[in-house]
């Protein structure tokens, strides 16, 4: 089982720091919100499956602070042939 440093970084690829001043592991809120997007074909239609490893996983790791509303879309491509891109966005403590 991954810890939560482990299983975050699966989630994140950037840097949030060099825009916001926050460091990944500051204490956050709760998650607010994610967009999945699903690199898929055109008759593909169960995105929403592929988000829910995402959705389970922030739940288990926040419990009811990881409750988020969700978006989950298919693409013709994503950036470096990625299966699934997520847009995470969290509301982090004063």
């Amino acid at each position: 089982m991954l810890g939560i440093r482990e299983s975050e970084g699966l989630l994140v690829n950037s840097n949030p720091q060099s825009v916001t001043g926050y460091t990944f592991y500051q204490p956050r809120k709760r998650v607010a919100k994610l967009l999945c997007m699903v690199n898929s074909a055109p008759d593909f239609g169960q995105q929403p499956l592929v988000a829910n490893g995402a959705t389970d996983l922030l739940s288990e790791l926040y419990g009811d602070a990881g409750a988020h509303a969700r978006s989950a879309v298919g693409m013709a491509a994503l950036p470096n042939q990625a299966c699934v891109e997520i847009e995470m966005i969290l509301e982090i403590e004063d």
